[in-house]
């Protein structure tokens, strides 16, 4: 296998960046690389694995980026709002969606609820 110098051959933006595993995964390629080399050939690549070693002393490691899996701020408030749909159903004894009322009296409910909000952010102005 003919193996070429490694001084200098890494040349892409983020080659000094890596995770801890990525990091971890380099030093085991370097040992597996070590361990393969024939003892009589060592020598030819010890100032190329001494500055790939080098090299990985250098790097910035960066945290990993954990895959999202659910976001718990919607999960939190998908929950309010189904807790707040069983407390209409209790009250109520229907859902929105069998509740027949009048355009109109949609309307004032809808109205009703908008002006509670403004009360509630005019209080909370005033805290400030």
């Amino acid at each position: 296998m003919g193996c070429k110098p490694l001084t200098g051959r890494i040349e892409y933006k983020d080659a000094m960046k890596k995770t801890n595993q990525e990091l971890e995964d380099l030093y085991d390629l370097m040992e597996l690389i070590i361990h393969e080399i024939k003892p009589n050939t060592r020598s030819i690549y010890r100032q190329e694995l001494s500055a790939l070693s080098e090299m990985l002393s250098e790097v910035e490691v960066i945290p990993e980026e954990k895959p999202i899996q659910t976001d718990a701020i919607l999960t939190k408030v998908m929950t309010k709002y189904y807790e707040r749909s069983e407390m209409g159903i209790k009250k109520y004894g229907t859902t929105l969606e069998n509740n027949s009322l009048p355009l109109m009296q949609w309307l004032n409910h809808l109205q009703e609820e908008l002006m509670d909000a403004t009360l509630y952010i005019e209080k909370l102005k005033q805290d400030i």
